[in-house]
């Protein structure tokens, strides 16, 4: 069944989302947000903001996960009173004169923990509480092929999945009194069942990567997934549960996800051992679109942030080896570290097609320009592969070719091979034409063809000439856009329409 955007919101209005499926909320609230990326490089800072929209009481699981394969690098659980925000501040270990190389979160919030960060956690000398990322998902026994120093800790994303509303004494004790809740203490053991009740939804989240001395700010929000559960998700801290491959099972038998396509949402069911699908099909882009400056005028220099933050349940050995899963799954080619054609240790690749336009349109060939024989299209480009879950593109200027970054990644990948250009445009990725990714069919036989893939760009201008002798910063950062074409309908006779058979 194909519905419309009309029908969706009229019954929208009757039942709540979890009791209809997914949706990625236009609006920016949810049971589940994603964000897509922080770093500590360049001596930044991320800031990082959760907030509870609602009257109700709140308990929610923070995830990080690190660039390379979505390890987790730190999870706890957050109390959230109602309207009720709570921040943290992630910075470089090094930047402060703390011993090692990876990244750690400052907390000063006063919002209740599980286990109480403000205990448990080192301090800073001035007595903050600081709590470092940890390696132990990739290192060791778990070691995966990618980098096993703390310094694979400095870049990668973050998730909050909205657990359950609290109720009862476990309310009271989070609700504060006097500009602090009533007593974290109480939260030392889990909270009793009866407080707890199916997540509502109404969170909020956004995150800022910050460099205080050059004056730049990149802000960006969270994605924001409503409609994930209607039972109760809550566990205590140190539990991989939930996560992204929990999302619940609707009345129908199937885990359900409501796509807009062409002016219409496109409803996919998928079997509860596809659960992870129906998050990625809410994802999902054929093609990412975006804006780049490098005008040389105004010292300008952009990066894109693509993460595929669904990307490990397809690609990781490891989870996948539980499952019975000897190979990685589609829409995704290679298992992380693979040593196969067109991968290698400590990647898997996908690969795209780049295109890069200037401000009128006209597209930019590579610089040099790659050989064409006769009848050859002189704007070919070999295809980019990007390796990791989470990427940074840079856009390189012209002169010597050097990647300058204006998020100072160690994660950068060229948007095109030997592509360096003055001047401003737009480019699109196109994630299907090199190797045709594609999702597996839902319950119906329908494909969704692409990727899963959020991300933001960023720009950075300098400009010198604003008064004499002061260097002046300027930042921005805008979402990437993406499209998605429905995939065809796979039935017993081969290939029927676009979606519109079910």
């Amino acid at each position: 069944m194909r519905l419309t955007l009309t029908a969706v919101l009229a019954a929208l209005t009757l039942a709540s989302p979890a009791a209809l499926g997914m949706v990625l909320n236009p609006r920016g609230t949810g049971q589940v947000l994603i964000y897509p990326y922080y770093t500590v490089n360049k001596q930044q800072q991320t800031l990082v903001s959760v907030t509870n929209t609602t009257y109700q009481g709140k308990v929610l699981k923070v995830r990080f996960r690190e660039a390379y394969n979505g390890r987790e690098v730190l999870e706890f659980n957050i109390f959230l009173s109602a309207h009720d925000t709570w921040t943290g501040t992630l910075f470089s270990l090094s930047d402060a004169g703390l011993p090692g190389t990876g990244a750690a979160i400052l907390v000063v919030d006063k919002s209740c923990t599980g286990p109480n960060i403000a205990t448990v956690s080192p301090k800073l000398p001035d007595g903050r509480t600081y709590q470092p990322f940890l390696d132990y998902a990739y290192t060791g026994a778990n070691s995966d092929t990618g980098p096993i120093d703390d310094a694979r800790t400095r870049e990668g994303y973050f998730e909050i999945i909205e657990m359950a509303e609290v109720t009862g004494n476990t309310l009271t004790a989070i609700t504060p009194v006097d500009g602090a809740p009533a007593n974290c203490a109480a939260l030392l053991s889990d909270p009793p069942s009866a407080d707890l009740t199916a997540p509502g939804g109404g969170v909020m989240g956004t995150e800022a990567i910050v460099n205080v001395a050059q004056g730049t700010f990149f802000s960006a929000n969270a994605y924001a997934i409503d409609g994930f559960a209607k039972q109760v998700l809550y566990s205590p801290t140190a539990s991989l549960f939930p996560d992204l491959n929990n999302a619940d099972v609707s009345t129908h038998g199937f885990v359900t996800a409501y796509v807009p396509i062409g002016g219409s949402y496109v409803q996919l069911d998928y079997p509860p051992s596809q659960a992870i699908d129906a998050v990625s099909a809410l994802l999902m882009g054929d093609q990412i679109f975006g804006e780049w400056d490098n005008s040389p005028s105004e010292g300008a220099q952009t990066d894109w942030v693509i993460t595929f933050p669904t990307k490990h349940y397809y690609v990781d050995g490891d989870a996948l080896a539980g499952s019975g899963q000897p190979q990685s799954v589609p829409p995704f080619l290679f298992l992380f570290g693979e040593r196969a054609s067109g991968n290698s240790f400590g990647r898997s690749n996908v690969s795209f097609g780049s295109y890069v336009f200037n401000r009128e349109g006209t597209e930019i060939a590579s610089d040099p320009p790659p050989p064409c024989g006769f009848n050859e299209c002189p704007n070919y480009y070999p295809p980019v592969l990007f390796g990791l879950e989470t990427q940074v593109v840079t856009f390189p200027r012209n002169g010597n070719g050097e990647i300058l970054g204006a998020l100072g990644s160690t994660i950068e990948t060229a948007v095109l091979p030997d592509f360096t250009v003055d001047g401003a445009g737009t480019a699109n990725l196109d994630t299907v034409t090199a190797d045709g990714h594609q999702l597996r069919p839902d319950a119906h036989g329908t494909i969704l063809r692409g990727l899963p893939v959020i991300g933001f760009s960023v720009v950075d201008y300098i400009n010198a000439n604003v008064t004499p002798g002061v260097l002046a910063n300027y930042s921005g950062a805008n979402p990437l856009r993406t499209s998605l074409a429905c995939g065809s309908v796979l039935t017993n006779s081969g290939v029927s329409g676009p979606c519109d058979s079910k």
